[in-house]
């Protein structure tokens, strides 16, 4: 009888070990190229093209669908190139901020249209800041082309430049191929508080700024950086010879000797900010295990940890998002044509 219980105890631990570990897993029918993830309470929202889907926390039904491509009110314009996103979303307490190419819209928690603004610039990522709001946009063509991170009031006029990052694409001049496909993720921008968080991806540094556009701090970590061997050159060329937007572009500037491979991968892979924690992801992995420092918003490292995330390639992840000490990724199932969203807790990684 002992044995018989120890067998069922042991059984169970095994269980329970692996359901903790694994996480939950579901399937999306309704989701065919999903690009952002958000959660927010009892719902989670995701980005598709011009499209966010609302889905239940507890039941994973969807709830709702709305956006589509037009000029109209709900409408959206779809950007065509897979170096941006088309939107870019921010769940509030009250609402839905959705950030298009020329509009900000604002929907209820549950997806009715409340109303839109038309920007001033196009190609600009705005996210809500406290009384006002922060945005990244193309400086000016007279100038060294750059991404400007500005700080904006409500009727969308540009108050204070913050700082500005090289664009990496410069006509007749080489472009460093392992920036472009992380460009539109590096374009993240994170408000916590009081607090704006930016990070660039190629040097790894994190800057923290206050509601008043002022420098805090900057978090430079020491990273041992991934050399780019000829696995990796081989790796990043499929992905834009195998890519029917990226293909032809690639190929012509190719030819042209417009593209060079830098010595090492850029420090981040990804980051995030969450729950007044920044984590900061580096290409660095164990299989699927990712190096992951994590910082509080004011600069002090809490613990380095290794991060279980599926990566779409050798450059990006998968959508994710990390929400109360979980993490929730949209990952493809080729084979059957179907996406998973996979709810882990971060402690278990």
């Amino acid at each position: 009888m002992v044995k018989k219980y120890a067998c069922l105890i042991a059984f169970f631990i095994i269980w329970i070990s692996a359901h903790l570990s694994f996480g939950q897993e579901v399937k999306l029918p309704e989701i065919m190229k999903p690009e952002n993830i958000r959660v927010y309470k009892d719902r989670i929202y995701i980005t598709e093209d011009v499209y966010v889907f609302i889905y239940s926390l507890k039941t994973f039904k969807m709830e709702k669908k709305f956006g589509g491509h037009g000029e109209g009110p709900q409408e959206f314009t779809r950007i065509p190139t897979p170096m941006f996103y088309s939107l870019f979303i921010t769940i509030q307490p009250d609402c839905i901020f959705v950030s298009n190419i020329n509009k900000i819209a604002f929907f209820t928690l549950d997806g009715t249209f409340i109303s839109e603004l038309r920007t001033r610039t196009v190609f600009t990522q705005y996210i809500p800041f406290g009384d006002r709001l922060a945005g990244i946009n193309f400086g000016p063509q007279s100038q060294q082309p750059s991404l400007l991170l500005s700080l904006f009031d409500k009727q969308l006029k540009q108050k204070k430049e913050l700082t500005s990052i090289p664009f990496p694409i410069v006509s007749s001049q080489k472009t460093n191929i392992l920036k472009l496909p992380s460009l539109k993720d590096s374009m993240n921008l994170f408000s916590q508080g009081n607090k704006l968080v930016f990070a660039s991806f190629e040097e790894g540094t994190i800057t923290i700024f206050n509601n008043q556009g002022k420098i805090e701090r900057s978090i430079s970590p020491t990273y041992n950086r991934v050399k780019v061997t000829d696995s990796i050159i081989q790796q990043v060329d499929s992905i834009f010879s195998n890519d029917i937007r990226l293909k032809e572009d690639y190929l012509q500037q190719k030819a042209a000797n417009l593209l060079y491979f830098p010595e090492y991968l850029p420090a981040v892979k990804s980051y995030w900010v969450s729950n007044e924690k920044i984590y900061i992801i580096t290409p660095r992995h164990n299989n699927s295990k990712y190096e992951t420092l994590v910082f509080n918003v004011r600069g002090k490292l809490l613990h380095k940890t290794w991060l279980e995330l599926k990566d779409k390639n050798i450059l990006v992840f998968f959508p994710f998002t990390i929400c109360n000490d979980k993490i929730y990724q949209l990952i493809e199932d080729e084979e059957a044509e179907e996406w998973r969203l996979v709810v882990t807790p971060v402690g278990k990684r």
